[in-house]
């Protein structure tokens, strides 16, 4: 398969408290894949989105697409290759209140350099796919939520880019319309889109083909989701981190024990869920946390 995006050694240090923000970085994007980028609050996740999407610069390392390395490039350079070869989709949609829903479309392939007249006519047959035709000439401020999403959606697909970047992009819906706006991604997918999220929801991140798990601007993890060894592995460690931190633990406990629990099962992937359970327990123990082990006690109920 024809390779689109490769990041190779990135780091992103803000000299402002020496953070690093994200830290060797390295994997490879192939046409038609389906990434999630997931993590906890402060795991880097949105500043490795911005660099793949040529809105910020590593400190060291490079980003190539389609074989070329854009990651240095001027800024005029980057705004270009984004206009030809980026699709983006975000959080808070980013549309224009003062332009209608067509308009929101089109103006995204007229600052490409698309015609007038071609760029209405192909937003309308966007807008038509994401099923707004009755929508076309609305304003932003009528639609709902999920609207509005799939109007960025059109916009993010009107320069037929190589890739779609998503920031949370279901973050702002409901869980009904959320899965109805991953539907229409996934059918972007199942029709050769190349698409990379970033996601804090589960439910989103099983949707994709591969999974990155960031830790502390690090990949500590990454997962084929298409094999069920790697399906039930990932889920195990969520379900566990998440069940801790619903027992009253901090975020970077649930890291601590989800980190020793996914080493155990890459030794022993056969494991009851009894078992595993006694594990956490005696992990959590061990790290002085006899109150979160009292009450992770209840996993079964906690993990929901």
């Amino acid at each position: 398969m024809e390779e689109i995006l490769k990041v190779e050694n990135v780091w992103k240090i803000y000299k402002e408290g020496n953070v690093k923000a994200v830290q060797n970085i390295n994997f490879t994007i192939k046409k038609g894949d389906f990434v999630s980028i997931i993590g906890r609050s402060g795991s880097g996740k949105s500043t490795l989105l911005h660099i793949i999407g040529l809105m910020d610069t590593p400190t060291h390392g490079k980003v190539y697409l389609m074989g070329k390395e854009v990651g240095s490039l001027d800024e005029e350079e980057k705004v270009k290759i984004r206009g030809k070869s980026i699709g983006f989709i975000f959080q808070s949609f980013n549309l224009m209140n003062e332009l209608n829903t067509v308009e929101n479309v089109a103006v995204a392939g007229m600052l490409n350099g698309m015609p007038y007249f071609e760029a209405f006519n192909k937003a309308k047959s966007l807008l038509e796919k994401m099923g707004l035709e009755n929508r076309i000439k609305q304003d932003i401020s009528k639609l709902s939520g999920g609207e509005r999403q799939r109007v960025a959606i059109a916009r993010a697909l009107i320069n037929e880019p190589l890739i779609i970047l998503g920031d949370e992009p279901t973050g702002n819906l409901d869980t009904k319309t959320r899965d109805q706006i991953m539907d229409y991604l996934t059918k972007l997918n199942e029709e050769g889109m190349t698409i990379i999220i970033v996601t804090h929801d589960l439910e989103i991140a099983q949707r994709a083909k591969n999974i990155i798990r960031l830790q502390d601007g690090k990949i500590v993890k990454s997962y084929k989701i298409t094999k069920k060894s790697g399906r039930i592995e990932f889920f195990q460690r969520e379900k566990i981190e998440n069940a801790i931190i619903k027992a009253g633990g901090s975020s970077k406990l649930a890291e601590i024990v989800g980190s020793e629990i996914e080493n155990m099962l890459d030794k022993k992937p056969s494991i009851t869920t009894s078992e595993l359970k006694e594990k956490v327990i005696s992990i959590l123990i061990k790290n002085n946390e006899k109150k979160i082990a009292e009450a992770f006690k209840n996993y079964e109920k906690t993990c929901k």
